[in-house]
């Protein structure tokens, strides 16, 4: 297998804090938007010196991860995050909109009021001109997908019809919210998603529970792409073409394209034409060579769930992770549990490479961590001193992590909310098993769940954020 490919350059002696979000469908967009939502509202005065030497963050996602920052990014007050509230009531939480001003204009930004063909969803063109909650916007992406999903050659969202069904997909999500130009901020961002050349499917140990056999995992290529806007330690170089934020989207979310390169030879001929492709231009500089001109996007979790490796591959000092995947510990630990060497059933979405190609950390620490993040009275992580294990395949050097805190996805006994209609009326699902979109009540608490977290962990956090 080649080495991972980077479309970002690395100061490793400036950048020491790293955050990373991982992937997990909807819920893990709401609970990287709702996290960086709380970390901000905290950690404001450290915010404006994230360039100084004393921070020096890096935002690192994946997938649904990615999607969900990139929200936050570009929702300029257009969504409510709901923050903790112990005494909330489900009427507050599912049959209230967000208070909203009569008179007030909705605040400018790149493309807002601008009319998209066929954009019934819009916000801004409704009678509404205050913030759409977590809740609702969730069911509007209920809509949206079973409007709009294989839409692929309506004009107006998708450059005339040309863009890739799943970009445009990904357009449409931001569209709910009027955002037509998605930016990537000022805030070094990377974005991670993987690449296989395009002759044949990809072949699994097992159909439903193992790994990729030896010969498929030399095909499957880790990229990372820079996503903001205004950083200066992040520039593309050797001259490749940089996806736009748009297209990168597309590609670290395109979480249902494994099923396709992992299915029998027949699936792959009949609906491999609904794959996201690339020109090897993209990955590798003009004068090296290449199985073929065209690869195959996959989305970024079959390799790193938890989009960790960004952050291991330039070397930061402090990390803090924050696990949203939409499958219980309890059912899948290989995004974890590979990172650390350690051998468990897995599935298409996670983890494809293994234990053995994805080690970065010493296997005799894993028991302690799982047992944490699977404990409903602790649901939290924090390594001191860690030492990174080398990994080619991956890209990443040996180092040592000063501070490594990892949050889990996993219900607490300690968030607690005292109204009893609220509780009852969860899902079973909550928060961590939809398979897609949580209803609203229960993306308005997961959101909560996520501020929760970073506030009742200050004593964990302080100490790297808040400086």
């Amino acid at each position: 297998m080649a080495l991972g490919v980077s479309l970002w350059n690395n100061n490793k002696n400036k950048m020491s804090t790293g955050l990373a979000f991982s992937g997990g469908g909807i819920s893990a967009a709401i609970g990287a938007a709702c996290a960086w939502n709380a970390i901000v509202d905290i950690y404001n005065h450290s915010i404006g010196s994230m360039y100084t030497e004393s921070l020096n963050l890096t935002i690192s996602t994946v997938s649904g991860g990615s999607i969900g920052y990139g929200l936050w990014v570009n929702a300029n007050k257009r969504i409510e995050f709901p923050k903790y509230k112990k005494n909330v009531t489900w009427e507050e939480l599912v049959e209230r909109n967000v208070p909203k001003s009569s008179t007030a204009k909705a605040p400018h930004f790149p493309g807002y009021g601008k009319n998209i063909s066929g954009q019934v969803l819009r916000w801004c063109d409704s009678e509404n001109d205050g913030m759409i909650s977590v809740g609702e916007f969730t069911d509007k992406i209920h809509s949206l997908t079973f409007a709009k999903l294989f839409s692929w050659t309506e004009k107006g969202c998708d450059n005339e019809g040309k863009s890739h069904w799943w970009t445009s997909y990904i357009q449409r999500i931001f569209n709910i919210i009027c955002v037509d130009n998605i930016l990537g901020g000022d805030i070094p961002w990377t974005s991670s998603f993987a690449f296989i050349d395009g002759k044949t499917p990809l072949h699994v140990k097992n159909p439903r529970w193992g790994a990729l056999e030896p010969s498929s995992a030399e095909r499957l290529h880790h990229v990372l792409s820079d996503m903001s806007s205004g950083s200066n330690y992040i520039v593309p170089f050797d001259h490749r073409p940089k996806p736009s934020v748009l297209e990168a989207l597309s590609y670290t979310s395109a979480f249902w394209a494994v099923l396709l390169v992992t299915g029998n030879a027949i699936s792959y001929k009949l609906f491999g034409n609904l794959l996201l492709r690339a020109n090897s231009s993209l990955f590798f500089n003009p004068t090296e060579k290449t199985a073929s001109n065209e690869k195959l996007i996959l989305d970024g979790g079959v390799i790193d769930t938890t989009g960790l490796i960004g952050l291991l591959q330039h070397q930061k000092e402090n990390i803090i992770l924050f696990y949203n995947n939409n499958v219980p510990l309890s059912q899948i630990q290989s995004p974890i549990a590979y990172l650390f060497g350690v051998d468990t059933a897995t599935d298409s979405m996670n983890g494809l490479l293994g234990p053995s190609l994805s080690q970065v950390f010493p296997s005799v620490l894993y028991p302690e961590v799982i047992a944490n993040l699977t404990n409903p009275k602790v649901g939290i992580a924090h390594l001191r001193g860690i030492h990174v294990l080398p990994n080619r395949i991956m890209g990443v050097e040996p180092y040592i992590i000063g501070s490594f805190v990892v949050f889990s996805n996993a219900k607490n006994d300690n968030f607690v909310l005292e109204d009893e209609m609220t509780s009852s009326q969860l899902s079973p699902s909550w928060p961590d098993r939809y398979m897609f979109a949580p209803p609203r009540l229960d993306a308005n608490v997961l959101c909560m769940f996520s501020d929760w977290k970073v506030r009742n962990y200050r004593e964990e956090l302080d100490p790297i954020l808040g400086r």
